[in-house]
């Protein structure tokens, strides 16, 4: 899920897995579909995303991941959330929650 921050914007897309072939799909799609110009993007600090270490405490990527490679070939800048702040990545979590909720109540057939 991609939530513009300026316009609440969202983007979502269902992926098989939490890898980072996915993540780049996810940002190919993302790039196609956006209505506006990406210039920088704030992931949490998953797998899919980066290959920085935590034990660094470095707060930006590394820039040979996959994903970061993605970015650069796009011209958009990417940036990593602190560990272990969830309040970061707030707007995505209200929003997984209201999705959460209306497919509890949504039968889909």
């Amino acid at each position: 899920m991609s939530i513009d921050r300026a316009t609440r914007w969202v983007y979502v897309a269902i992926k098989p897995n939490k890898t980072a072939a996915s993540a780049r799909a996810f940002l190919k799609a993302l790039h196609n579909a956006r209505p506006i110009r990406i210039t920088r993007i704030l992931t949490n600090n998953g797998k899919e995303f980066t290959d920085r270490l935590f034990a660094s405490r470095e707060r930006n990527p590394s820039g040979n991941h996959q994903f970061d490679q993605l970015c650069q070939e796009l011209g958009i800048g990417h940036r990593l959330t602190r560990p272990r702040t969830a309040q970061t990545n707030g707007i995505v979590e209200r929003f997984n929650g209201r999705i959460a909720d209306v497919l509890k109540t949504t039968s889909i057939q």
